[in-house]
């Protein structure tokens, strides 16, 4: 994944449980302003992936893995740091800020579009950003990146065939 000082990342905060139709009860607009490279694993202490920071259109900032990665997480990892800001009752609550063009491709892939996301009012919502839509798939990526449903489809079809056995 390819971050850059000053790329806008849209993060959701969303109403557990996360059911069908997913709702987004708020959108935090956050800029880069920090990255940190080579992120050590939190158990393993070996180098697992990369720490942001940046300031949000709230004015507060926000964090994904700045100190430790969590050795149980693949890259890439939806979440940012936990936070204890939220909108949900009782406050403060704790929240777990989803990364939306991630968390928006990982629904897309798993579900086929079976599960809707909306915001509070209802109305379908997408990720906003510095980001591109695949004109093939609809799902979000940012520049310099790749959608995630071409480049799985093109590492598939690399991939050798298999022969089938007839038996006579």
């Amino acid at each position: 994944m390819k971050y850059k000082i000053g790329q806008i990342i849209c993060l959701w905060e969303l109403v557990p449980p996360y059911g069908n139709p997913i709702i987004v009860v708020r959108e935090i607009l956050v800029t880069i302003t920090n990255i940190h490279e080579n992120v050590l694993g939190k158990e393993s202490k070996c180098p697992a992936g990369i720490g942001l920071k940046g300031i949000g259109n709230d004015g507060k900032v926000y964090e994904k893995h700045w100190d430790t990665w969590p050795d149980d997480q693949m890259q890439p990892d939806i979440f940012w740091t936990w936070r204890e800001d939220g909108t949900m009752l009782p406050q403060p609550s704790l929240w777990l800020p989803f990364e939306a063009v991630l968390y928006y491709s990982w629904v897309f892939r798993r579900n086929s579009g079976n599960i809707k996301i909306v915001d509070k009012d209802s109305n379908p919502i997408e990720p906003k950003g510095d980001l591109e839509k695949c004109s093939t798939h609809g799902t979000f990526y940012y520049p310099g990146a790749e959608c995630i449903s071409c480049k799985s489809a093109k590492m598939f079809s690399k991939l050798p065939r298999r022969k089938e056995t007839v038996r006579i």
